[in-house]
Order: structure tokens, then C-alpha cells, then sequence
């Protein structure tokens, strides 16, 4: 199995148990007694949001833009 194979996997892996446990959070949340309804309603829609997520693929990240090459060649910088 190639790195990126296993990178992949393992941050599939992190990713979908961060989902596990914050879907398990919010359900024992919306089971507490005397919850109002609007608050439960609420709660189920982000849980059912999480299901979806842990469904989908992972999403590709994009580096962001380097800094300009001006900011390292500042004639304020002189090496010794």
C-alpha cells in the first residue's frame, strides 16, 4: 500500500470517528428530558447532517498560495 493510500485511509479513519463521537454528543443531547422541541428539531437536523458528511469522500484540500518570492527578498534582510 502506497503513503498516500494509507494517508488517506487514516484521515478517512479521523475523520469519520470525530463524526462518530459528535453524532453520539448530539444524540444524547436531543434524548435529554425537557429539551423544547425547536432545540431537539435543530439538533437531529445537524446529526443527520454529520450522516451525510461521514457518507461523502473526502474532500481535496488546496494548499494556500505561497507568499510573494518580494517577501523574502527584502532588502531590509541582509545575511551575515
Amino acid at each position: 500500500m502506497g503513503f498516500e493510500l494509507q494517508l488517506a485511509d487514516t484521515i478517512l479513519r479521523l475523520r469519520n470517528e470525530h463524526l462518530d463521537r459528535r453524532i453520539a454528543e448530539i444524540t444524547q443531547q436531543a434524548a435529554q428530558p425537557g429539551i423544547p422541541d425547536g432545540k431537539k428539531l435543530e439538533l437531529l437536523k445537524t446529526r443527520q447532517g454529520l450522516r451525510e458528511s461521514k457518507r461523502g469522500a473526502l474532500a481535496p484540500r488546496v494548499a494556500a498560495d505561497p507568499p510573494p518570492e518580494a517577501d523574502f527578498q527584502s532588502d531590509e534582510y541582509k545575511p551575515e
